[in-house]
């Protein structure tokens, strides 16, 4: 059985299934040492069952996420309870409100940080730590950048006087390889390129990043799509978060009126995340029991088939000296692990 933990990706706004999967096909033996070769000197993303590494990272910040959500949820509820009543006419403390709404708005600002990274500013289950910032920059559409002659790009993500990295844009690029270049270019500096459902461009940057990035980043061409010469800070645009409760007041009724719209459309978007986090926990209770009670003999017994089925269609025994040293006092969960990478 190969094990596979997976969280939806962060880009996908919980669309999608999203959550821990069991499925039951091996790779091919050729592939074992290969992989045991890697997780030699780089981490396994799937850590053993029996010390609980990787896999318990993962779901531990999926309970952390629930959490988190659950108490956004009640919190929302009572917002609703209350802007309703001010709205009926019923009396309130108007300043007690805006307590309320300020106290909700830090316990968002805390949702990196209480859920470990994993769940994003579009409420998305992601790796623990793994949470992004999606962001655009002002003059960084595609239109532009497939006009005009070559030109390269110089980006200073911790400002002038720090290193630069530079993406080259010639003429007539694809959208696709515009993504390619600003991916390979700003590699070194955390930033990713992809395009948006709009067909824009978009960059992303882990949020513990993201200020510094708001604060620093900074931008020279060639004279070309943006000034020569001295590099120039650069506008941010942040791409929307789920909720944004800096915009909610309580100042008059038709500020009421529009925070209580937001407030109902956010509880609709954190309950559907929380049926995105149980599942993923509903699948990970499930994977964990799947591998309970699968015996070793028979684990064992398709491992030593398909090894062997390989090795009759052309392999040797150089792959057999490669791989056994690398399985030696190797548990099955570890190699379960292995295989998974």
């Amino acid at each position: 059985m190969k094990l596979q933990p997976t969280f939806a990706d962060s880009s996908s706004a919980l669309a999608g299934s999203g959550g821990i999967h069991a499925t039951g096909r091996q790779p091919a033996a050729r592939d074992v040492g290969r992989m045991a070769s890697a997780a030699a000197t780089t981490p396994p993303r799937n850590a053993p069952l029996n010390n609980e590494r990787g896999l318990n990272a993962q779901v531990t910040a999926a309970q952390q996420a629930l959490g988190f959500l659950d108490q956004t949820a009640s919190r929302l509820q009572a917002l609703k309870q209350e802007l309703g009543a001010r709205l009926a006419g019923r009396p309130g403390d108007p300043a007690g409100l805006a307590q309320r709404l300020e106290a909700f708005a830090a316990g968002w600002s805390r949702r990196s940080r209480e859920t470990s990274g994993s769940l994003d500013a579009r409420l998305g289950l992601v790796p623990p730590g793994e949470a992004r910032r999606e962001f655009r920059l002002r003059g960084l559409d595609l239109q532009a950048l497939q006009q005009g002659g070559a030109e390269t790009l110089s980006f200073y993500p911790d400002g002038v006087g720090k290193p630069a990295q530079s993406v080259l844009i010639d003429a007539g690029m694809s959208a696709e390889q515009i993504v390619q270049r600003f991916n390979k270019g700003l590699a070194a500096a955390g930033i990713r390129a992809r395009l948006a459902e709009d067909g824009e461009l978009s960059l992303s940057v882990a949020e513990a990043d993201w200020q510094g990035v708001v604060d620093k980043l900074q931008l020279k061409g060639d004279g070309i799509r943006f000034p020569g010469g001295q590099a120039h800070r650069v506008r941010v645009e942040a791409q929307g978060e789920a909720i944004e409760p800096a915009g909610w007041h309580s100042n008059d009724i038709a500020g009421l009126r529009r925070t209580l719209q937001q407030v109902v459309s956010a509880i609709a978007q954190v309950e559907q995340a929380r049926e995105r986090v149980k599942l993923a926990l509903e699948r990970a209770a499930r994977m964990i029991e799947a591998a309970r009670d699968s015996g070793d003999s028979d684990w064992a017994q398709a491992f030593t088939d398909d090894f062997n089925q390989t090795l009759q269609q052309g392999g040797s025994y150089a792959l057999l000296s490669n791989v056994a040293p690398a399985l030696i006092g190797i548990s099955r969960y570890r190699v379960v692990s292995l295989l998974a990478l």
